[in-house]
């Protein structure tokens, strides 16, 4: 008999711990969510999509077959939302509110301050509005990946480790370009298998990277999802977006020399109402001023109806 038949609780002995069903419901939720999370990997690899993604495909899919068996699932907003009015409704509502500054008052024709309003009053806590939640203190346990950034990385697959080399063939070390055939995957991931590879297989990495395949670039985006344009549609849209920058600074040059040039004339009258002590006209105070003792006799087309009535009567 080991040491671990001896803890079974089947054996008669002893008493059974009052943590023990705790134990066993808190193994059993950390299991379902450990299964959740391998089923959304597993999805995002058949679907090639990434991981989060997948985990809302999951989740949407997990509540239409609640409401079809007529239960709810709550979203994460909403049991905090739920917490935060639980907690709001500890304490009364219905509390007069009280102010903690000094209020004045004219009592006798002097003006004092309330006494009572320099005693500050806190709001009871309703305990009848209090819920109790019983919590499962083994459900969180700290482990040495509980704060860790780590994530899992599942196994690679034969076909898998077949693409990775064809891509290190075509694409070489470029990283990024590999990650995209693996959008389950992090770039970081893919860096690591290459890293692992180099060292277990240095002679296949290295005549992986000497053969250089030819890029078949509508098989990548057809992998990939993605359509990639030719290099005229990118080089004519790197013209459009460099004539737009082209743009945008010649209309930044004009307004600054727009400002520079109002900045300088109200220099000037400044410094000209400083030594004179006159305030400057400007040219539409000046017109108006020297319109005042005009008298208009008549305007361009009276003269053009007198040239035509001469050429008329001629």
């Amino acid at each position: 008999m080991t040491m671990a038949d001896l803890c079974k609780p089947t054996l008669p002995i002893g008493k059974v711990s009052g943590n023990f069903q705790l134990v066993k419901e808190a193994k059993a939720t950390l299991r379902e969510k450990r299964d959740l999370r391998r089923k959304d990997r597993e999805l995002a690899k058949i679907r090639r999509v990434p991981v989060e993604e997948a985990k809302k495909m999951n989740i949407k899919a997990r509540k239409e077959e609640a409401e079809k068996r007529g239960e709810t699932i709550e979203d994460v907003a909403e049991s905090d939302s739920k917490k935060e009015l639980e907690k709001k409704s500890l304490f009364d509502e219905d509390a007069p509110k009280v102010s903690s500054n000094l209020q004045l008052q004219l009592t006798d024709g002097k003006i004092v301050f309330d006494e009572e309003s320099a005693i500050i009053v806190k709001p009871r806590a309703d305990i009848a509005g209090r819920s109790i939640e019983h919590s499962n203190p083994f459900a969180t346990p700290i482990t040495s990946t509980t704060y860790s950034k780590r994530v899992v990385t599942d196994k690679w697959e034969a076909s898998e480790v077949i693409t990775f080399y064809q891509a290190l063939s075509m694409f070489g070390t470029d990283f990024s370009l590999i990650a995209q055939l693996f959008p389950y995957r992090t770039r970081k991931q893919v860096k690591s298998k290459f890293t692992l590879e180099e060292r277990k297989h240095p002679e296949v990495v290295s005549v992986a990277l000497k053969r250089k395949l030819p890029v078949d670039f509508e098989k990548y985006c057809q992998n990939i999802n993605t359509k990639i344009e030719t290099l005229d549609y990118y080089n004519e849209e790197l013209k459009k977006v460099r004539h737009e920058h082209e743009q945008s600074l010649n209309a930044i040059a004009v307004e600054r020399d727009r400002a520079l040039r109002e900045d300088a004339e109200a220099s000037r009258r400044r410094e000209i109402e400083i030594r004179t002590g006159a305030k400057p006209m400007t040219r539409a105070e000046k017109l108006k001023e020297l319109r005042k003792n005009e008298m208009v006799v008549g305007s361009i087309d009276d003269v053009k109806k007198q040239r035509e009535g001469e050429e008329v009567s001629k």
